[in-house]
C-alpha cells in the first residue's frame, strides 16, 4: 500500500497530549501567574522549518542583534524552542485552534519561564516516543514485552 492510500484509508485523528503548566504576565509592574492547560500536537517538518524561519526573523529584528548581525547559536536555539512550541501547543477545548495565535508571539515569549519551556519540550519528546513505537530503545521494547507477558 502506498503512502497516499494509507493516509486516506487508515489514518486516524491525532488526539494530542495534555499538558498543564504555569504562565506569567507583568502588568503595571505587578507579576501575575496563572495555570494553563493545552494540548501538544505533532509539528511536521514544514511547520518546523516555518518555526525556524520565524525564530531567525525575530532575532534579526531584535535591536540587540540587528546592529551587529551576529546571533549566538545558543540564542538562536532558544528562540527556536519558543517558535516550535507556539506551533505545537493547541487549545485544549478546541484543538483546531492554536493555544496562542502567532500574532501574540511576543506575549507568548514573555509568558513562559525557561524551565517551563524545558518542561514542555520534554513533554513533547515523551509524547512523540509514546506515539511512535518504532522509536523505542531495545531496553524499552524489552520492558514492554515483559510487562505484556506479566513478568
Amino acid at each position: 500500500m502506498q503512502l497516499g492510500q494509507i493516509l486516506e484509508e487508515a489514518a486516524v485523528p491525532v488526539v494530542g497530549h495534555e499538558v498543564t503548566f504555569h504562565v506569567i504576565e507583568t502588568k503595571d509592574g505587578v507579576q501575575r501567574q496563572a495555570r494553563a492547560e493545552a494540548l501538544l500536537h505533532f509539528v511536521d517538518e514544514p511547520l518546523r522549518h516555518e518555526a525556524d524561519r520565524h525564530a531567525d526573523e525575530w532575532l534579526r529584528n531584535d535591536p540587540l542583534y540587528k546592529k551587529h548581525g551576529i546571533i549566538p547559536e545558543s540564542k538562536r536555539r532558544e528562540e527556536e524552542y519558543y517558535t516550535f512550541l507556539i506551533r505545537a501547543l493547541r487549545d485544549k477545548d478546541d484543538p483546531t485552534k492554536p493555544f496562542c495565535a502567532l500574532s501574540d508571539y511576543p506575549k507568548f515569549r514573555k509568558a513562559l519561564v525557561s524551565r517551563v519551556v524545558t518542561f514542555l519540550l520534554s513533554e513533547y519528546q515523551a509524547y512523540v516516543e509514546a506515539e511512535y513505537p518504532e522509536l523505542a530503545s531495545p531496553q524499552q521494547t524489552e520492558g514492554l514485552i515483559e510487562q505484556a507477558l506479566g513478568k
